[in-house]
């Protein structure tokens, strides 16, 4: 059974507090007898949100704050520190979303899902983190989505700052773990579609979409409970294990009975034939993968196609400049600067091109990787990365051109996996 802590006295701040999950969370904390700074762009919102936890006894200061605006973040942050005190818990919960193919996506949707959705994540927890790693004392909690673990058609801009949002907590929580800094807690919330009003009438033909109050009574059993991640439903996690497991085809079909709609036509066919085909798909699926072991894969030309490459005058992009003027394509380059080579990562790019693989790891075991983790308990899972991790020097600066140059190979195999790889004086 988890320890469960108690939220009562803690200053907690909530980002995107004026409705949905932003203000069921602030209402659960206000019961914690939680003191309560909540943020909002919506003046209205947030100083309802306000109104009903004063109800429930909170202490409430509130503030109208766009989360897309880094400076508006940082000057109201000092706001807080000077005038109510140091946040202890800090629920970066803002989002916005935009449902539409990605070509359509206007350039200004995707800049401010970027910038509220993991860039006023960033910069809110860099506002508080200090404090925090000062007292080693606090966590910090990013509410994510499922859509950051799994892609989804007509979504393509949410669905990468939900994966960079993921990303940071994860790459947040091993830094502050490097550092020895083990009183202050991270918790990630990634839940299915939530019936918010954000979008018009969502459904999916396997599950169901989520009320708001489920979602909010998961991520507050994750935060007493100090959990990393926190999945709802809690099935997500043996979706993310399939994703790894289950051949393209097979897992493709499964996907389309599972992708949500938004008030469009829903489709009619019966649901029992279409599990009857996805397993006729997978059997088949299988089948196709076993030949493919004994059947070389079937190449494409790349001879006179106009490629374009950004990046090119250094590393990974010069050498795939190389490779593809070897296939006679034609080259447009684009880059702002120059640097070195990496031939075995271009060797292996290319191939995946020419036949057309839609993800390539290098090295290719990278994958069994990322199978470790998701079956492998926490506790052996770090002690896992600790044994792989990559070292750097912590003074780059003051290094020889010999040393900045192996911390720069260091750097550029370590994005390709888990790697050992220490630079030495």
């Amino acid at each position: 059974m988890n320890l469960r802590k108690s939220l009562s006295g803690e200053l907690v701040l909530i980002t995107g507090a004026g409705h949905g999950v932003g203000r069921a969370t602030a209402l659960e904390f206000a019961k914690r007898r939680s003191r309560l700074v909540l943020w909002d762009i919506n003046k209205h919102g947030v100083e309802e949100t306000a109104a009903e936890c004063q109800k429930l006894g909170a202490t409430v200061q509130t503030f109208v704050v766009d989360c897309s605006k880094r400076e508006e973040i940082y000057s109201t942050a000092d706001k807080v520190k000077k005038d109510i005190g140091d946040v202890t818990i800090l629920v970066n919960n803002a989002g916005v979303i935009t449902t539409a193919d990605f070509l359509s996506t206007q350039d200004h949707q995707i800049e401010k899902m970027f910038e509220v959705n993991i860039l006023g994540h960033m910069w809110t927890t860099r506002a508080f983190l200090p404090v925090m790693m000062n007292n080693n004392y606090g966590h910090i909690v990013t509410v994510a989505s499922a859509a950051g673990h799994f892609v989804t058609p007509y979504m393509v801009a949410y669905c990468s700052s939900k994966f960079a949002a993921v990303g940071f907590h994860k790459a947040l929580t091993e830094e502050l773990s490097a550092l020895g800094k083990d009183g202050i807690k991270t918790t990630c919330l990634c839940p299915v579609f939530i019936n918010t009003g954000f979008v018009k009438n969502p459904s999916t033909r396997l599950g169901k979409i989520l009320e708001i109050e489920e979602v909010v009574e998961a991520l507050m059993e994750g935060i007493v409970t100090n959990q990393k991640m926190v999945f709802v439903p809690p099935q997500l996690n043996i979706a993310l294990l399939s994703e790894l497991v289950f051949p393209e085809r097979a897992l493709n079909l499964l996907k389309k009975m599972t992708i949500p709609k938004f008030d469009a036509l829903r489709e009619t066919m019966n649901l029992f034939v279409e599990v009857l085909l996805f397993l006729v798909t997978l059997l088949y699926s299988y089948l196709e993968a076993f030949v493919k072991l004994f059947v070389p894969a079937r190449r494409k030309s790349l001879s006179g196609e106009l490629v374009l490459i950004t990046g090119a005058g250094h590393g990974v992009g010069r050498a795939t400049a190389l490779e593809f003027a070897k296939r006679r394509s034609r080259l447009v380059l684009w880059d702002i600067n120059k640097i070195l080579e990496i031939e075995e990562v271009v060797e292996a790019l290319m191939e995946g091109i020419v036949t057309n693989q839609k993800m390539v790891f290098v090295p290719s075991n990278q994958g069994i990787a990322l199978l470790f983790e998701r079956v492998f308990p926490e506790r052996a899972l770090n002690l896992l990365k600790k044994m792989y991790e990559v070292k750097f020097d912590a003074v780059i600066g003051q290094r020889s051109t010999q040393g900045s140059s192996e911390n720069r190979t260091c750097a550029e195999h370590s994005s390709a996996g888990l790697i050992q790889n220490r630079a030495q004086a």
